[in-house]
């Protein structure tokens, strides 16, 4: 197995490359979102840091290997291995602490404190809080400190309770469990006996089974969102399919000199049915909006809700022309075309141009969305 000096060359390098990596693509497809844009950089230089001192960690204990500074690997359970094991738990601590502070930094940037005593303020604020504090006592740890593991241990029941509360009161009972194996896997790994086998329970299977059980809660906790947004895309796909039926049926009134009433009925009928399709898109993406306000701010999230926005202004552009072609439409169907007034001509005419006047419109309002950079 690799010596943990080697493990944190390795998750540093992983860290620091992959950061620079999304830092540089951040940088080069910015949002139109000022904090989002801030959220991210902040966010990666966060990583790179945490990165480059986890390799910094792997230097020094090269350097003193080459300065014949070799631990002696001391018997199990000693004495000796119980002090390895401490200093072991202080950085796997540290490390997890670390983690979690960047993790959530986003959320503190992006967060709507103006909107009151919210239960996501609250939260929010409480996180950040408690935060401060365990970071603060991590450095502490990781300078030895006396009796600041007691105080570490207290603080973190204080914010797995406070954590699980507040995301019962939200009705988030996934988040509420997943605070709760945070708080107990820092009690047991404090407060149980410190040996080999109390410390690879501790390490090696409490607190990967609590990564994995986040990574699924979070997938569960999403499902309603994943669910609406797969349903955006078929909708979005089934609407540019029913636009362009629509386009198909308006150029062949375009082009017959004198619309028959199939060719004007067609185009009536595509009309309701691209109707139909956009009430569908707007009350999904308002249960969209929804569904995303009821999480606490992400990069993800303000994204998704700026895209929302976005798609509502499309939609909005599609039934303005929509109307004036109605217009058109009704009109026509009073009109003799085989023997029509110059006034008839004229005012179809200037319909005509309304309609295509939204073309432009169309085109701006699509080229915001596609140059706003959301998917990256």
């Amino acid at each position: 197995m690799k010596k943990p000096s080697t493990w944190a060359a390795i998750i540093g390098g992983i860290l620091t490359a992959s950061s620079l990596y999304q830092l540089a693509n951040s940088l080069t497809h910015l949002t139109d979102l000022f904090w989002v844009n801030t959220a991210i950089i902040v966010t990666n230089l966060l990583w790179i840091a945490l990165g480059i001192f986890l390799i910094t960690i792997y230097l020094r204990g090269r350097q003193k290997e080459d300065a014949g500074h070799v631990a002696v690997k001391a018997a199990l359970d000693s004495p000796e291995d119980v002090e390895v094991l401490k200093k072991q738990r202080r950085w796997i601590f540290a490390f997890v602490i670390f983690v979690e502070v960047i993790g959530s930094v986003g959320s503190w940037i992006l967060n709507n404190y103006a909107a009151g005593p919210t239960l996501i303020n609250v939260e929010t604020i409480f996180d950040i809080l408690l935060n401060v504090v365990l970071f603060y006592l991590v450095i502490e740890m990781l300078r030895n400190k006396r009796n600041i593991l007691n105080l570490f241990f207290y603080t973190i029941i204080v914010y797995g309770l406070g954590g699980t509360i507040i995301e019962l009161l939200r009705h988030h009972w996934y988040w509420a469990v997943i605070s709760a194996l945070f708080a107990l896997y820092f009690a047991y790994a404090i407060k149980a006996p410190l040996n080999r086998k109390n410390h690879r329970i501790a390490h090696v299977i409490i607190l990967p089974a609590f990564i994995i059980l986040s990574l699924a809660f979070s997938y569960f906790a999403n499902a309603r969102i994943t669910e609406l947004t797969k349903k955006d895309e078929l909708l979005g796909q089934q609407f540019s399919n029913d636009t362009g039926t629509l386009t198909a049926a308006y150029q062949r009134y375009l082009q017959w000199g004198i619309p028959d009433a199939k060719t004007i009925q067609d185009v009536r009928y595509a009309l309701e049915e691209r109707d139909k399709r956009a009430r569908e898109i707007v009350d999904n993406l308002n249960a969209l909006k929804e569904a995303h306000g009821k999480e606490l701010p992400s990069i993800l999230q303000k994204k998704a809700l700026e895209r929302i926005r976005h798609l509502q202004g499309i939609i909005s552009v599609h039934r303005e022309q929509a109307e004036k072609l109605s217009l058109l439409m009704d009109y026509s169907e009073k009109v003799d075309f085989y023997n029509p007034s110059d006034q008839q001509l004229s005012d179809i005419s200037n319909l005509i141009k309304e309609v295509n006047s939204y073309i432009n419109k169309l085109t701006d309002v699509e080229f915001k969305l596609n140059n706003a950079n959301l998917n990256n």
